[in-house]
C-alpha cells in the first residue's frame, strides 16, 4: 500500500517502468541520489541534495522532497526497491511540473478510497466446521489444533489458545485478537480451505491453507521479531521474542 502527499498535478500512470535509474541521464537528481547514498545518513534515514528518504525493513519507505512539497510513503513488502523508484520517475515526477489542479486532485482522492488488498479466490464451501492441525509453515507452532467454523458472510478461524478472527468471503474482515489490527480473507478452492492474514500496519501476511485434517500456515516474508504469529500481533509490538 503506499500514499502519495502532492500539492501539485498527478500525472496519468504510464506502463512499461524501464531502466534503472543511474543509467538514464534525464533521470532527477534526487532519485539518483537516493539509490546511490551520495550524501550519507543516520537511523535510516538517507539524505540527497534534494530531499531525504526513510529506509525500513523488508522495502518499507519514506521519501520526502521538501522543496516539492513531496511526501511518498510505501508501507507493503516490497523486494525491489529499484521498481519504485521507477514509478517515481516515470509515473510521479513528471506531474510535478504541471499548475494545480482540482481536477487532479479529486482524481487522486477517489484512485486512494478505491485501494484495497486483493479478495481471495474460492467459493463459499461446506457449510459445516473443518478440524485439523498445523503440520507446516512458520507463522504458528506445529500441533496447533485449528478450526474453519462457517459464520454469516465468512468464517470464524480458531487457533487452538492462540486467538481467533474472522475471516470474510469476498470481502476483507478486520480484528484485533491480540491488539494489532489484523484483515483476513478466505475461500474454499476444491478440496481445501485457503485464507490470507494481513498485519495491516505492517508488510506481513501469512497464508493459511487447511485440508484433511492439516494445515500450514505461512509468511510471505519473516517478520523481525521472529515467526510466531501471535507474538507479532501483540501490542505493542515486541521488539525481542524472548522477552515477554
Amino acid at each position: 500500500m503506499s500514499l502519495a502527499h502532492v500539492r501539485t498535478g498527478w500525472s496519468r500512470p504510464r506502463r512499461g517502468l524501464v531502466g534503472a535509474v543511474l543509467g538514464d541521464p534525464a533521470t532527477p537528481a534526487l532519485l539518483a541520489d537516493q539509490v546511490v547514498h551520495l550524501d550519507g545518513g543516520r537511523y535510516q534515514f538517507w539524505m540527497s541534495r534534494h530531499g531525504y528518504r526513510g529506509d525500513g525493513a523488508f522495502g518499507q519507505m519514506c521519501l520526502v522532497v521538501p522543496s516539492r512539497d513531496l511526501v511518498v510513503v510505501v508501507t507493503g513488502a516490497m523486494t525491489e526497491a529499484q521498481q519504485f523508484l521507477d514509478a517515481l520517475r516515470d509515473c510521479l515526477w513528471p506531474g510535478l511540473d504541471r499548475p494545480d489542479s482540482p481536477a487532479d486532485d479529486a482524481r487522486l482522492a477517489a484512485r486512494l478510497r478505491g485501494l484495497t488488498l486483493p479478495i481471495m479466490a474460492g467459493s463459499s464451501g461446506p457449510d459445516r466446521p473443518l478440524t485439523a492441525r498445523i503440520t507446516g509453515g512458520d507463522a504458528v507452532p506445529e500441533g496447533t489444533p485449528i478450526v474453519v467454523e462457517p459464520v454469516e458472510g465468512g468464517w470464524t478461524l480458531r487457533l487452538g489458545l492462540l486467538f481467533a478472527i474472522e475471516v470474510g468471503h469476498g470481502q476483507w474482515r478486520e480484528g484485533a485478537p491480540l491488539g494489532r489490527p489484523l484483515v483476513g480473507c478466505g475461500g474454499w478452492q476444491g478440496g481445501r480451505f485457503v485464507a490470507e492474514l494481513c498485519v495491516i500496519t505492517t508488510p506481513h501476511r501469512v497464508r493459511l491453507v487447511v485440508e484433511a485434517g492439516a494445515a500450514t500456515a505461512t509468511w510471505n516474508i519473516v517478520p523481525l521479531t521472529g515467526p510466531r504469529l501471535d507474538l507479532h500481533l501483540r501490542a505493542p509490538l515486541m521488539t525481542r521474542p524472548d522477552v515477554s
